[in-house]
Order: structure tokens, then C-alpha cells, then sequence
């Protein structure tokens, strides 16, 4: 079980915070300074992870000049691996999964796609916080709105 000094970070962050030239990318970085000073553990899921690296390329094959062809993942593995040892290195970031109930975890992101009308990703993210009882997630996801008294910072 977590203390009140976590965090979850959603993956839009993530990618903010590890695209080159992503508009919030100052933001995220302004941001990841304060989680630094004010949370003992920022929580991260494999399914962020996941969500990320598939968003970065996304969003690198939509921008990139006419004509040029599309990049697969295999081209974006030194960022990814750049993303995955900056993650393993902070002291504060913790990668995490269902950890109490897995049976349980499940049936929560089930019904947190009915209670809250969210998409299965979404649904997810919030059942490994409700797991672990975290009630802090850095996101610009307005869908996390939908919960009372879960705090959200944006960025």
C-alpha cells in the first residue's frame, strides 16, 4: 500500500515529458521538478509505458514531412530505451501493477468503464490506482474529473 505522497503519472505526461518538440514539453519538465519535490514515489504502470512509446510514435509518424515514409518502432528504440533508463534510474519513480487482488483490480476497471463511461485504458489506469489507494494523477486526461476526490495536476 502507498502513502498519501504518491502519484500516478499518465502517460500523456510521459510522452510530453519524452517527445523531443511536444508542446508541453517545458511544461512536463517544470512539472516532473515539483512531483520531484513534493512526492516520495511517482507510480507508473506497463500499460503507460506502453501507451507512451505507441502515442510517440503516433504522433512522430503524423508529423513527419509528405512524402517521407512512416517510421516503425524498431526506429524510435534508442529513445525508448533513453525513456525506460531515465525511468529506472530515478530514485522516485516506481514502476507498478495490480499488486493487492489481480481478480479484484479487474472487476474495478470493468466497472470503472460503466461508473465513469471511460475507455478501457483509462479504465485501467484507474483501477491500479484504486489497488493501491493512490489518489494523485498527473494527467491532462479530463475524464479523471469524473472522480471526486481524486486530486489532478495538470501540466
Amino acid at each position: 500500500m502507498k502513502t498519501d505522497k504518491s502519484c500516478y503519472l499518465d502517460a500523456n505526461f510521459l510522452i510530453a515529458f519524452f517527445l523531443p518538440n511536444h508542446p508541453d514539453e517545458k511544461a512536463s519538465r517544470k512539472k516532473m521538478f515539483e512531483l520531484f519535490t513534493q512526492y516520495e514515489h511517482l507510480l507508473i504502470s506497463c500499460l503507460a509505458i506502453d501507451e507512451t512509446m505507441h502515442k510517440i510514435w503516433f504522433i512522430s509518424n503524423e508529423q513527419r514531412p509528405r512524402g517521407q515514409p512512416e517510421k516503425i518502432h524498431k526506429d524510435f528504440y534508442p529513445l525508448y530505451k533513453r525513456m525506460l533508463n531515465y525511468m529506472l534510474k530515478s530514485p522516485l519513480m516506481e514502476f507498478i501493477q495490480f499488486e493487492n487482488d489481480i481478480e479484484q483490480g479487474l472487476r474495478n476497471a470493468i466497472e470503472n468503464i460503466y461508473k465513469y463511461d471511460f475507455q478501457p485504458r483509462d479504465a485501467f489506469h484507474y483501477a491500479m490506482m484504486q489497488d493501491l489507494n493512490v489518489d494523485c494523477i498527473v494527467t491532462k486526461d479530463t475524464d479523471f474529473k469524473k472522480i471526486q476526490n481524486l486530486t489532478i495536476i495538470s501540466f
